[in-house]
């Protein structure tokens, strides 16, 4: 993972963290970063399959998912293309993401009452 799609999942997170409100829960799913090929053999083993969104939450018993990428970036890997269209057809929702306010927008349109606005954090800061 490039710095800056790093930083971007730390401020989403931070972001998340400040404006869900009670009873939305959200976690970050930590399948991405560099493995040993040991690590990985063992993950798959575990059941760990590739391409699933970088956090995952569920709101009022619907599954929602949040994909980060810098505008920047490569886009989606190969494991996401075909993982992202699967989960969608097993009932979640999903964003790919490139900024706060995708994300912000996204929840608002899931119907989800945020605490709290994008501007908001960044004057937090």
């Amino acid at each position: 993972m490039k710095h800056d799609e790093r930083r971007l999942h730390i401020a989403m997170s931070d972001w998340l963290n400040l404006a869900l409100p009670e009873g939305c829960e959200v976690s970050h799913f930590p399948a991405g970063e560099h493995r040993t090929k040991k690590t990985g053999a063992l993950l798959k083993r575990m059941g760990l399959k590739p391409g699933w969104p970088d956090f995952i939450g569920i709101w009022n018993g619907k599954p929602f998912g949040i994909e980060v990428k810098t505008e920047d970036g490569n886009g989606l890997s190969g494991s996401q293309e075909e993982m992202l269209p699967r989960l969608v057809r097993a009932g979640m929702t999903i964003c790919v993401a490139t900024k706060l306010e995708d994300a912000e927008a996204f929840l608002r349109f899931l119907g989800i009452p945020l605490k709290a606005k994008v501007k908001e954090q960044a004057r937090a800061a």
